[in-house]
């Protein structure tokens, strides 16, 4: 239990840091909330001791009955064979209405901004930044992603400041 709650509390501060001299970042200009719902495979993240060992990645999101955005969280750690881990947590939009920019609430009293800069017309894949520039993420509605397209995303966010050689890639299991 201590170990769970270093480990959020190293998160949170880090999550919740500001962007110091960094130009804000520039989000897409509209989000359809009701086709961004749903899940979200974790295609890649910005390499931290938190995520490193993730595996089967999935973010869920799902409109809530209060205006606010469910999300449900599941991985494995290391191996696919793990037991699969899960977190659930809520979103709220701070930009209506172009619902690009959201607060995630972690954990009471703690929440990270989500700030999607980067969306397939089809909403097949999602690039989303936090301020800071220390997390970021690549979403995909599939399991893996163009070698193309993949660069394509890397490019959004190194013209938001990003170091891309520090994203790594979470493995996903494979097509059945």
């Amino acid at each position: 239990m201590a170990r769970s709650l270093t480990w959020a509390f190293a998160f949170l501060t880090a999550a919740c840091a500001g962007p110091g001299s960094k130009t804000p970042l520039r989000s897409v200009s509209r989000v359809e909330l009701p086709r961004y719902m749903g899940s979200w495979r974790i295609i890649a993240c910005m390499d931290n001791a938190l995520e490193r060992d993730f595996v089967d990645a999935v973010e869920t999101y799902s409109p809530r009955p209060d205006g606010r955005i469910g999300v449900h969280f599941s991985w494995k750690k290391q191996s696919f064979t793990a037991p699969e881990k899960t977190h659930a947590f809520t979103g709220r939009v701070v930009d209506p209405p172009v619902n690009a920019h959201w607060k995630m609430k972690l954990f009471p009293l703690f929440s990270a901004s989500y700030v999607v800069i980067a969306l397939h017309p089809q909403y097949e894949w999602a690039a989303v930044a936090h301020p800071s520039r220390k997390f970021g993420w690549v979403l995909a509605r599939g399991r893996t992603l163009p070698d193309s397209t993949f660069r394509e995303i890397m490019g959004a966010f190194a013209q938001q400041g990003y170091d891309t050689d520090r994203f790594i890639k979470v493995p996903q299991v494979a097509d059945r």
